[in-house]
């Protein structure tokens, strides 16, 4: 019995971050969020600069800084998130 509400804990500590990095992305996806075409790997945290009008460099910091938890949602977005449009 204690076995299996351990591996329900493991799995639930696996699933949720996850989960909320998929509610995350759509999220920003409906409310107009664009990968940038400037980029350095996806162009996910320039567009999260451009959207909050802040530096992009200082979103680069902050995910450097919380490596540990903003991977996946980065990669998660990376493939939610559509590229902006070019303007010719």
């Amino acid at each position: 019995m204690e076995a299996d509400l351990k591996d329900l804990f493991h799995f639930a500590c696996a699933i949720v971050p996850i989960a909320l990095s998929f509610v995350f992305a759509f999220w920003a996806r409906d409310r107009g969020l664009q990968r940038t075409k400037s980029r350095w790997l996806a162009g996910v945290c320039g567009g999260i600069a451009k959207r909050f009008q802040i530096a992009p460099w200082l979103v680069r910091l902050l995910c450097l800084f919380f490596i540990g938890i903003s991977w996946m949602p980065y990669i998660i977005m990376w493939g939610v998130v559509p590229e902006e449009k070019s303007e010719s």
